[in-house]
C-alpha cells in the first residue's frame, strides 16, 4: 500500500523528535548521575540547560515544560546526596530559583525557536513569491502563453541544443486575420475571449516539447524541436483547421513556416523570415500560410 508523502513526512518528524527527546532525557539522567556523587565537589548546575535547550530546539514547546519537570525532578534528587543545611527557608529559596531558572530558560528558547521557525516560513514564502514572481514575469497575462521574453530564452536554448547536437527545428509564425475589425466590432472583451480561445486551441494542437508564445497583439510563434518542413506544415494546417471547426466566428490566421537546416545564429535570423513569410501569406490572400526552407 503506498503511503502519501506528506504522511511519511509527519511520521519522519514526529520519529525524529522522539528521538531528540529521548537523547535530552538521557542527558538529564547522566547529569543527575554525576550530580548525585559529585555534588560536594563539583557544580554541574548549569549542565541541566542542555537538555531543555535541546527539548526546545528540537522539539516543541510542550516536550520542553515537560523536560523543565524532569531536569527539576533530576536536580532536586542529586541535592539528596547532600547534607541538610537545616535552614529550611534557604532549601526552599534553593529550590525556587533553580526551578525558575529552567523554567525562564525553556521560555527564552521556545521564543527563540519560534522566531526561528518563523523566519524559515517567511523565507519559504518568500522563495514561493520570487517562483511565482518569475513564472508571472514569463507569462502573457491575458492569454496564459509566454511572452516574448520567455520565448527569446526558449529559442536560444533551442538554438544552442541544435547546434550541439546537429538537430534541425521549424518555426510558425502566425497572426489573426482581420483582428482589429473584429475587435472594433465586438469589443475589447470579445478579442480578448478570441485570444484566450486560440491560445487554447493552439495548445491542444502541439506537442508538449513545443513552445508557444505571445509576441504582441494577435501576433504568435511556435517553436517546434526536431521538427521538419513536412511537420511544422502538418501542425500549422492543424491550427488554422481547427480555428475555423471551434470558434463560430471564422476565425482564420495567416502563417509563415519556416523550417532551419542551418541554425542561425541569432534569434533575431530566426524569428525574422517567418514574420516576412506570415505577411507574405496575409498579402497573398490571408488564410494561408507560406512555407521556406533556410
Amino acid at each position: 500500500m503506498n503511503i502519501p508523502y506528506d504522511k511519511l513526512f509527519m511520521r519522519s518528524l514526529i520519529q525524529k523528535k522522539r528521538l531528540m527527546f529521548a537523547m535530552a532525557a538521557i542527558t538529564a539522567g547522566l547529569i543527575l548521575v554525576v550530580d548525585y556523587w559529585t555534588v560536594e565537589r563539583y557544580a554541574v548546575y548549569l549542565f541541566y540547560f542542555m537538555p531543555i535547550i535541546i527539548s526546545a530546539w528540537f522539539v516543541g514547546k510542550r516536550s520542553t515544560y515537560a523536560m523543565v519537570l524532569l531536569c527539576s525532578g533530576a536536580w532536586y534528587l542529586g541535592r539528596l546526596n547532600m547534607e541538610p543545611s537545616g535552614e529550611p527557608q534557604i532549601e526552599l529559596w534553593n529550590t525556587t530559583i533553580s526551578f525558575s531558572s529552567f523554567a525562564f530558560i525553556a521560555w527564552v528558547m521556545n521564543l527563540l525557536a519560534g522566531k526561528q521557525k518563523r523566519m524559515i516560513e517567511l523565507q519559504k514564502q518568500l522563495v514561493n513569491l520570487l517562483d511565482l514572481e518569475k513564472k508571472i514575469s514569463r507569462r502573457d497575462p491575458l492569454t496564459g502563453a509566454l511572452n516574448s521574453r520567455a520565448f527569446y530564452e526558449k529559442l536560444t536554448e533551442e538554438r544552442s541544443r541544435s547546434k550541439r547536437y546537429g538537430h534541425f527545428m521549424s518555426l510558425v509564425y502566425i497572426d489573426l486575420d482581420d483582428f482589429k475589425a473584429l475587435n472594433d466590432l465586438h469589443g475589447h472583451e470579445f478579442g480578448d475571449d478570441l485570444l484566450k480561445k486560440v491560445v487554447a486551441i493552439v495548445l491542444g494542437s502541439i506537442r508538449n516539447v513545443d513552445v508557444l508564445a505571445r509576441l504582441g497583439g494577435d501576433e504568435f510563434v511556435i517553436l517546434l524541436p526536431e521538427t521538419g518542413m513536412d511537420g511544422a506544415q502538418v501542425c500549422a494546417q492543424r491550427i488554422m483547421d481547427s480555428l475555423k471547426r471551434e470558434i463560430s466566428q471564422g476565425t482564420t490566421i495567416s502563417a509563415g513556416v519556416i523550417h532551419f537546416v542551418s541554425i542561425p545564429d541569432t534569434n533575431e535570423d530566426v524569428v525574422r523570415p517567418a514574420d516576412r513569410a506570415m505577411y507574405k501569406a496575409k498579402k497573398s490572400g490571408k488564410d494561408r500560410m507560406v512555407c521556406q526552407v533556410v
